[in-house]
């Protein structure tokens, strides 16, 4: 194209651009852009299209080390199979060859500096290498996440525009949540995830609050600490169901939805170190990995004259085909003259070709019209979702691909100084008209232009998807316990004149719930204690079916035989504290089992901070990993006490219970049987690591159950061969997990469910298992169905 040719089409362009923006701001609508389905056909390259789309997204998001809003990072992979080693090409936003040179060396050297540790990482890999790069990471962004959070720590490039303290928005979801669950009916399943979700938020917030405070030298273990927990919220799959179903009276909307864009945004620097360390275990390339930086040449910048008179706003309109009739059609609609429309085109064109910078992805692209390869990227992934212009002129070039677009027209872009971009200019002007009549007839038959509505241009960020293996749970948790007698079409609540107590109340319980891990191989063989128990609980009439759960929660159909109180039905999360009338199977210590009448003694609170969601009196388990090495304390009732009630207005029946079971010693299934050996029902069974206990078939149920003491298991698992009829008797063989053993189950993916959110009816997809996985916090429990 001759140098008169390609500087007219310069000048049009910006007169398109400001007739366009004046318009429409917003020519497109937010789109994701799919591979080529080709794209993986190319030979020669180990990585695949995804791969290499995410590995770019996931560098750009780490390249953003500074929030001023004028640094915008764009990245490319470049594969090298001869020297099996990996081109990272990394640009930023630019008005000039000198402008932000700066940043750029520091994003260089801090991507080389992660790269430096994936270096050292070997087939197979360690665990202590995966943390010397997620070490590297924070080194390189620690500063950029005290802005995330808005951390007084640092200073923030716009105080004016910045974001609220991130502390108080967690404070404020906490405390929305906390409420709504208080006047809500949960299910199990919402229960299990609102607790879980209160006390890692509230570990946040202590690790937030600490951060705030601690020496400067102690300020990237804090980082540390805040993105794992961030990572853990954000495995949460059904978590942004739950937020979202909360109404916008109790939780507004763009606090939910900041809280979860931040969230993510923090959990994101734990998941993509981890995602670099596995990914540098099994391909080779990144451990040969070169940071280059993008420099143009200074003619690249170089700008065409400026004309010192612009078209009108009719001859704009007139190239896209419309008359004088027409545009006055148009002035009418938009309320304004035509001097005026002139005027504002004319300033934002002279703006355009004086004032406008070359964005990121854009200079990726020219770096390779530059230094052509065999190997190219296939995908150019930036720090934010790719501007309108960016989008089309990379859909109309057609070599790249780059993953979103959030469809805004940015006036002050343009292209560099390249003789084999002219032809793209110029079809990107007649992209440009096509939009400008497209925006005339739109805003003409409204009568008016349409709001514009801002969109979020933040790239890369979403809340609940993990690059970790991390398994989910199922959609339809398997279950061996029944949880109530209701899946047997009985009420529960009609068998027995006894008061039911509710269960262990979130109130206080969800708070601060620590961390838990699986016990260690010499823990888990030399633990005695670590126990999954069912115990029984006696008084007044039969009370082997009683299930100690609260209705307010429990979404079941069943209905009692009288009228329900509010007390009970009604009951705020936020007015119960729990109280824990376990002992924990040791000597020593406070948690013996009694009731104190003073509930500031937080020590009657602490055992029972971490909780089953469903505690189960009558036939069932409850589980509790008290000590590290596992469940070590004696499961037996747990009560609540309302405010303001005194533990000597209790139930007398109740309070015999705990002062006759509260404080038994563990028993094998031996002793406890020889025990309980004059009594009717079943002796109360208590599986330890390694016991087997033989469930007989309970033909009085209106469904076919299988008890022994208190554990009860549905049919499903035990039934015979091809049968429908379950067989006469099974065998449960308990085992706890070694850490060996729980990694194994994560890699294979085998259906494990939670203690806190199984269901009282649950029908299995096919076939009779042999083995089921109980899971609870870090901890996991076998149990082996042998049928006879």
């Amino acid at each position: 194209m001759a140098i008169g040719e390609s500087s007219r089409q310069d000048v049009r362009f910006a007169e398109n651009v400001a007739v366009l923006h004046l318009l429409c701001p917003f020519p497109s609508e937010s789109s994701s852009n799919p591979l080529p389905s080709s794209a993986g056909q190319d030979s020669g390259r180990h990585l695949s299209p995804e791969r290499e789309r995410c590995l770019s997204s996931g560098l750009a998001f780490l390249a953003e080390i500074s929030d001023d809003p004028n640094h915008v990072v764009a990245v490319a992979t470049e594969e090298r199979p001869r020297t099996q080693g990996l081109a990272v090409i990394v640009s930023i936003n630019r008005e000039n060859a000198a402008s932000a040179q700066g940043t750029l060396e520091r994003i260089r050297g801090g991507l080389q500096g992660i790269f430096s540790v994936l270096a050292r990482v070997e087939h197979g890999g360690s665990t202590r290498l995966e943390y010397e790069v997620l070490h590297a990471v924070i080194r390189f962004c620690g500063t950029m996440i005290q802005k995330r959070i808005c951390s007084k720590r640092v200073r923030a490039h716009n105080p004016v525009r910045s974001r609220s303290y991130f502390g108080n928005v967690v404070k404020q979801v906490v405390d929305a949540v906390v409420v709504w669950s208080g006047q809500s009916r949960m299910t199990p399943q919402d229960y299990s995830l609102v607790k879980h979700f209160i006390g890692t938020s509230n570990n946040m917030l202590l690790v937030l609050e600490q951060l705030e405070s601690c020496p400067e030298r102690d300020v990237d273990k804090k980082l540390e600490e805040l993105v794992f927990v961030a990572s853990r919220l954000n495995r949460s799959q059904r978590l942004p169901d739950l937020l979202r179903s909360i109404p916008s009276r109790s939780l507004n909307t763009s606090l939910r939805d900041g809280f979860m864009m931040r969230t993510g945004e923090l959990a994101r620097y734990q998941e993509f170190s981890r995602h670099l360390y596995q990914t540098a275990k099994n391909i080779v390339l990144l451990r040969h990995a070169e940071v280059i930086a993008v420099s143009l040449d200074e003619g690249c910048y170089e700008r065409g004259s400026c004309p010192r008179f612009f078209s009108n706003f009719g001859d704009c309109l007139a190239r896209c085909g419309h008359g004088k009739k027409d545009t006055r059609k148009l002035c009418q609609s938009l309320d304004i003259s035509f001097s005026e429309a002139t005027d504002k085109i004319t300033a934002q064109a002279r703006k355009t070709m004086t004032e406008s910078k070359i964005h990121a992805e854009i200079q990726i692209v020219a770096y390779y019209e530059l230094n052509p390869t065999s190997l190219h990227p296939r995908v150019i992934c930036s720090n934010k979702d790719a501007c309108y212009l960016c989008n089309e002129f990379i859909r109309i070039h057609g070599v790249f691909n780059i993953p979103k677009s959030h469809g805004r027209l940015y006036p002050g872009w343009r292209l560099p100084s390249l003789p084999s971009f002219g032809s793209t200019i110029s079809q990107m002007n007649q992209t440009l008209q096509s939009r400008i009549d497209f925006a005339y007839r739109d805003i003409v038959e409204s009568n008016g232009r349409s709001p514009a509505h801002d969109r979020s241009e933040r790239a890369n960020i979403h809340f609940s998807t993990s690059m970790s293996t991390i398994p989910s749970m199922p959609s339809r948790p398997a279950s061996i316990i029944s949880l109530s007698q209701a899946s047997t079409g009985r009420n529960p609540y009609t068998q027995t004149g006894a008061r039911i107590l509710p269960i262990s109340n979130p109130g206080q319980s969800l708070i601060g719930i620590p961390e838990r891990r699986s016990p260690t191989p010499v823990e888990s063989a030399g633990s005695d204690t670590s126990t999954l128990r069912g115990v029984l609980s006696k008084h007044t009439g039969n009370t082997a079916d009683e299930v100690n759960e609260s209705s307010s929660y429990a979404g079941r159909e069943n209905t009692r035989s009288e009228p329900p109180s509010p007390s009970s039905e009604e009951r705020s999360v936020s007015t119960l504290k729990s109280v824990s009338l376990t002992g924990n199977g040791r000597e020593g210590g406070n948690d013996d089992g009694s009731i104190s009448s003073t509930p500031e003694d937080t020590s009657q609170y602490e055992v029972n901070q971490d909780a089953p969601a469903t505690r189960i009196r009558g036939k069932g388990i409850a589980t509790d990993p008290s000590s590290e090495s596992g469940p070590s304390y004696e499961t037996s009732p747990v009560q609540e006490l309302v405010d303001g009630t005194n533990p000597e207005e209790q139930d007398p029946d109740v309070v015999a219970i705990v002062d006759g079971k509260g404080k038994q010693k563990a028993k094998d299934l031996s002793e406890a049987a020889a025990e309980h050996e004059a009594d009717d029902d079943d002796p109360p069974v208590i599986l330890t690591k390694g016991v087997v206990a033989k469930c007989r078939l309970d033909t009085n149920q209106s469904r076919p159950c299988y008890t022994a003491g208190l554990l009860t298991v549905i049919p499903e698992f035990v039934r015979g061969n091809g049968s429908s009829m379950p067989t006469g008797a099974c065998e449960l063989h308990v085992k706890w997990l070694t850490d060996e053993e729980v990694m194994s189950v994560t890699d294979e993916r085998a259906k494990t469910t939670d203690v806190q959110t199984m269901k009282e009816a649950v029908d299995i997809d096919s076939g009779s298992p042999n083995c089921v996985i109980l899971e609870h916090g870090s901890t996991m429990v076998r149990i082996n169905i042998v049928r006879f």
